[in-house]
């Protein structure tokens, strides 16, 4: 019987994986189920003797990945198929030469026969106090030292510390991992198999398939609000995004980036996928595309729908094959499907409905889904700001880099790359959320500057205000921060007087801007404070009420305030709910939202003012306007460029949350550019503290 098992492992060891360092790459699957004091750890029989209890685990092999591989043990070992909740943690047998990922499983199905069980191998559940006993009688001394703290169970509020053992191949040798579960009498261990969805790297956030699950539950509830109890038969449809190649080649133009509606609902990243929700069962389906066999020589593993399924959590899944969508559809007896068909009110672009072979076999409606989804990804939930906050913080920590490795000669360019560097190096942001903001000098009034017919290329001189406004994407949800900063590290008076304005109005809307507060009136409170600085410096003249009636505040911050942000950095819903129409007025026509604010709102309070030719020589020839302005003194600051400050604000009846993490007084940027420390291992160490919070 041991035999057996030791050639099987014998044959395999030549096809496993070495990692670049000589280790060998192994994978372990701990399953636990049940709750309070009845939660069990799933063990099989292993050593000399077969006496022994040990955690299913073993060697990568050739071709798989390391969940695949705990997996593939569980099922070999224990024969039982499980979903992957999380990764556990990377643990390394230095004597051994070994290094084990472990994963917590979740058992979906038992099987009364399998591989290793004909040859007399055994399973079994043991409660978590029993199994550290029974997995501890195989150990050293020194690892049942390590061992001996056991399983602390707090009868009030049922802390558990889940022992998790790492089997290192040769000669059964264990480490331990103390992992922390805490929940309430009401809690259902449940909670705990919430699956890994998205993770770039063992340092980056990890993102739970629930926030799409949730999403799909709310959208079903204000889809039957909206429908009526009485209606049957309605199907929700929506396609994904396809992938784009550059022009007349066979080159992706980038990486791709799903499509928002779709990712909200699904959080399905890989392209050309179409999924469905039934509102009568409630279930979700998605329909992946199914990939040519020459997918697996050039892009990697074909994966099948069961993969899909456990991914991404929905009921199931079917390749796209022809006529898989309209068979699928009829089978649970769909009357009318409801499409999206998207309008952004601030590009005029639409998104086109779905459509798919024997779409006309069914009555469709496309006016119903879209002020629906669109209302719902306005009002984020606490798993989406999760993930925001993380994507605040990573564009916090690449702004303190440009920041403090700023000095004249260098190109905006430069300060950019290191930008992208800290973002996708420190947190696994792959995307940015817009294009890359860096200018300086004049090149601070060029509002979206860095396009392709101005890329962040001028040389940074001494002196120079700079401009940044940069933010990457993390799990397609968005952050966008601008920071504004001499070059030198040094206020002029004149760079104080301009910043501080633009602080103070930033402040200001902070403080006021709460649920039932109306954004447009914290635009016209932004302009208010600016100009009332600029007339204490001398720029502006007359009463400030009668100037912000003439919209001088535009001349100086022609854009809006701020805007709504998500999976979107503009995102949608801006004009819906209780928005008033778009003005015609300077300024206030540039406003992405009018609507009245509410908790949850995620929006963009990023107040300006830049000294823009175009715009003064309009206002200086209009003696409507010119009667505001000394014209000696704005003259003063031509060339200047702007000043903008940028923040992720979330909306709460208790106080707003700023998301941005950034040194913001004139005192603090200056001390920070001179004594800041950005250095990777410093970054590196704020991101990972984050992330244990």
């Amino acid at each position: 019987m041991l035999s057996r098992w030791k050639s099987r492992d014998e044959d395999r060891d030549r096809q496993r994986l070495r990692d670049d360092d000589g280790f060998r790459i192994r994978a372990a699957g701990v399953c636990i189920r049940g709750e309070g004091k009845e939660t069990v750890v799933l063990l099989v029989s292993g050593g000399k003797d077969g006496r022994q209890w040990v955690v299913p685990g073993g060697g990568v092999e050739k071709d798989e990945c390391a969940e695949e591989a705990a997996r593939r043990e569980l099922m070999e070992e224990a024969g039982v198929r499980a979903q992957t909740v999380e990764l556990i943690g990377v643990f390394q047998d230095d004597i051994r030469k070994h290094r084990t990922q472990v994963f917590l499983m979740k058992v979906s199905e038992e099987l009364q026969k399998w591989q290793e069980g004909e040859f007399g191998r055994q399973r079994t559940w043991m409660s978590l106090i029993e199994g550290a006993e029974k997995v501890k009688q195989s150990h050293r001394p020194i690892i049942q030292a390590l061992l001996s703290r056991g399983i602390s169970i707090d009868q009030r509020n049922f802390h558990f510390v889940l022992l998790c053992f790492v089997k290192s191949f040769s000669g059964f040798f264990f480490k331990q991992i103390i992992r922390s579960v805490k929940f309430s009498h009401k809690q259902r261990v449940g909670k705990i198999f919430s699956r890994m969805a998205y993770q770039l790297g063992k340092n980056t956030l990890t993102v739970s398939a629930e926030i799409f699950k949730e999403n799909r539950k709310r959208l079903l509830e204000a889809l039957k609000k909206t429908l009526g109890a009485n209606e049957n038969g309605n199907v929700v449809f929506l396609e994904g995004g396809k992938e784009k190649n550059r022009y007349n080649t066979d080159a992706e133009d980038l990486p791709f980036r799903q499509e928002s509606y779709f990712f909200w609902t699904f959080g399905v990243h890989e392209s050309d996928f179409y999924g469905a929700i039934d509102l009568d069962s409630g279930k979700s389906f998605l329909f992946p595309p199914r990939l040519d066999p020459s997918y697996a020589i050039w892009d990697g593993k074909i994966n099948g729908e069961d993969w899909f399924k456990n991914k991404y959590e929905v009921d199931e899944v079917h390749f796209n094959d022809r006529s898989a969508i309209a068979n699928k559809l009829q089978s649970i007896n769909t009357q009318k499907i409801l499409l999206l068909r998207a309008d952004n009110t601030d590009s005029g672009n639409v998104l086109e409905p779905a459509s798919f072979e024997g779409i006309e076999k069914f009555s469709t409606d496309v006016l119903i889904l879209y002020k629906t989804i669109a209302e719902l990804r306005v009002l984020k939930t606490d798993k989406e700001l999760e993930v925001m906050r993380y994507a605040s913080k990573i564009a916090s920590e690449a702004h303190r880099v440009a920041m403090k490795n700023m000095k004249p000669g260098l190109y905006e360019y430069q300060l950019e790359s290191l930008f992208r560097h800290t973002s996708y190096f420190h947190g696994g942001c792959r995307h940015l959320a817009y294009t890359c903001i860096a200018a300086s000098g004049c090149n601070g009034s060029v509002l979206h500057y860095g396009h392709a017919n101005a890329p962040n290329d001028k040389l940074i001189k001494d002196g120079d205000m700079c401009l940044f406004d940069m933010g990457p994407e993390y799990n397609c949800y968005a952050s966008d921060i601008t920071t504004s900063f001499p070059s030198n590290g040094k206020f002029t008076d004149q760079q104080k007087i301009i910043y501080n304005a633009v602080l103070e109005a930033s402040l200001a809307v902070f403080r006021e801007a709460k649920p039932g507060v109306r954004w447009t009136d914290m635009h016209i409170l932004s302009e208010r404070v600016i100009l009332q600085h600029l007339k204490a410096a001398g720029l502006v003249t007359g009463d400030i009420e009668e100037a912000v009636a003439a919209r001088i505040g535009a001349v100086f911050m022609p854009h809006g305030l701020g805007h709504l942000i998500g999976l979107d950095v503009h995102d949608c819903g801006g004009y819906l709910g209780d928005a008033t129409p778009r003005s015609t007025l300077p300024g206030l026509r540039s406003l992405r939202t009018t609507r009245t604010l509410q908790e949850r709102m995620v929006i963009t309070i990023e107040p300006g003012c830049y000294f823009i030719d175009t715009l003064l020589d309009q206002a200086l020839a209009d003696p409507s306007k010119a009667r505001f302005l000394v014209k000696t003194e704005v003259d003063k600051y031509r060339g200047f460029g702007g000043v903008r400050i940028e923040d992720d604000v979330v909306i709460w009846a208790k106080g707003n949350e700023n998301m941005s993490d950034l040194p913001r007084t004139v005192e603090e940027i200056e001390k920070f550019m001179k004594d800041g420390d950005c250095v990777d291992e410093a970054v590196s160490k704020r991101v990972q503290e984050y992330l244990r919070k």
